[in-house]
């Protein structure tokens, strides 16, 4: 009788946990949560780290940019490669900070200042479907769709379809999100563009 409270119990524990670790979309994610992917995403996000590599070639020019974030300012590092040539090195810097609000009602807004200048980005959000040519999971990434840009005393607006961005969510825990930064664009062995890295936000 033990053995058959024991195997019960552990039937209804199983049963508890598994509709509840279906949250788990990235592969980062907690493997447990009581809240809902969607409530996990909304709240205000600031942008706290960044490390991600963009290789080019262009003809006979081969250029990478190395991007990283201390907390204050966005450090580049340009290496530019022509031909047979030495490689020559460009390292700048500038102060930068962000952060993002998403609300319940698929929208968000968007403050970066960057050396000073505030930018304003407004727009609306949605998750995306499973996708088995990405390898997606439903609910892994989430796609932005920006409406409205206001950058100094400059505002213009577009139609909620133009100009998306798909953030593929490696982990969207309570007060993290790591967003995974894989893009490829290649056009044949000369002209070529892979971005690769990571940009975390935190609450």
């Amino acid at each position: 009788m033990k053995s058959f409270f024991k195997y019960f119990l552990v039937a209804i524990i199983v049963t508890t946990l598994l509709p509840l670790s279906s949250c788990k979309k990235g592969a980062n994610d907690p493997f447990l949560s009581l809240r809902s992917r969607s409530s996990r995403l909304e709240g205000t996000w600031k942008f706290s780290t960044q490390t991600y590599n963009v290789t080019q070639i262009s003809g006979n020019t081969n250029t990478t940019r190395d991007y990283t974030y201390d907390g204050n300012r966005i450090k580049l590092v340009k290496v530019t490669k022509i031909g047979n040539s030495a490689a020559v090195t460009d390292t700048s810097s500038y102060a930068y900070s962000e952060t993002m609000e998403i609300t319940k009602d698929n929208t968000f807004k968007e403050t970066i200042i960057q050396s000073g200048v505030t930018y304003l980005i407004e727009g609306n959000w949605a998750f995306l479907g499973a996708d088995k040519a990405a390898d997606l999971k439903k609910k892994e990434a989430v796609v932005l769709h920006f409406t409205k840009y206001t950058f100094g005393p400059t505002v213009s607006t577009s139609g909620n379809t133009d100009n998306p961005s798909t953030w593929v969510l490696e982990e969207l825990s309570n007060k993290t999100m790591v967003i995974s930064k894989a893009e490829s664009d290649i056009q044949d062995a000369t002209h070529s563009s892979i971005t690769k890295g990571t940009v975390t936000y935190i609450q």
